[in-house]
């Protein structure tokens, strides 16, 4: 038997957001941003909420976005990694780092915008 609409809504609601590796990526000038969490989707949202607020510490990315008024930019979530069960957050942590690790290989630190910006 096919679970329910509701069935669906309420695991979908119930179940821990990915962790992955996400990028921020201005089209104009060709840099990027790059970083992991344990909630991908939740870390692009609040980036983006802070850029558009003007709270975002990072001086470099928020001048561009300014400049740009947002529309030059892409968010993605360009990889995840499955949660595992039974949970083990320094496992995951690790890996996180290496999956990030790997996709910096893919995108040259000199092309992106210094993590501090300050």
């Amino acid at each position: 038997m096919k679970p329910s609409h509701r069935e669906l809504s309420r695991a979908y609601r119930e179940s821990p957001p990915p962790p992955g590796v996400w990028l921020i990526r201005c089209t104009t000038s060709g840099r990027s941003l790059m970083g992991s969490a344990d909630d991908a989707r939740g870390a692009l949202n609040r980036m983006r909420m802070e850029l558009e607020t003007g709270t975002l510490p990072n001086c470099e990315l928020l001048a561009d976005w300014q400049a740009g008024k947002g529309s030059d930019f892409s968010f993605e979530i360009i990889d995840t990694l499955k949660r595992a069960s039974p949970p083990d957050p320094a496992g995951q942590a690790r890996e996180l780092a290496a999956l990030e690790s790997l996709w910096r290989e893919r995108y040259p630190r000199a092309e992106t915008y210094n993590l501090k910006g300050r």
